[in-house]
């Protein structure tokens, strides 16, 4: 019986991180799109991010967050944002003998691509 409460107490833990990395990346590259200046992009979604994960609970040190805009400017109309978010879940009652609470760690990742509007002004200039 103690197995399976194990069981399920892990694989809640590991749903709810990743709904929480979904929700965070597609949340991320959203406010990534509408940003208006190129320098402003990965502060913004990397901002909008933080604030999805601690909604979640997600500690700042099991995080990780990625912006890329394949090469080209992030603000340009058409370009592609891409917000990937790592997390690592520790499993539930690890303890930190012998570093398993380093070991008894599973990754989890999303992510997310939006598409800069075409009608965006913020490429000119």
């Amino acid at each position: 019986m103690l197995p399976i409460v194990y069981l399920v107490l892990a694989l809640g833990d590991l749903q709810a991180a990743a709904f929480a990395a979904e929700g965070a990346s597609r949340h991320g590259a959203r406010v990534a799109v509408r940003e208006g200046e190129a320098s402003d992009v990965r502060r913004s979604a990397t901002a909008a991010v933080g604030l999805v994960l601690d909604d979640f609970g997600r500690s700042a040190d099991e995080r990780r967050v990625i912006v890329d805009c394949g090469g080209v400017r992030c603000d340009m109309p058409g370009a592609r944002v891409r917000v990937t978010v790592q997390l690592d879940v520790q499993l539930p009652f690890a303890p930190p003998v012998l570093g398993l609470d380093r070991v008894l760690v599973v990754p989890v990742e999303a992510s997310a691509l939006q598409k800069v509007s075409r009608w965006s002004a913020a490429g000119e200039g």
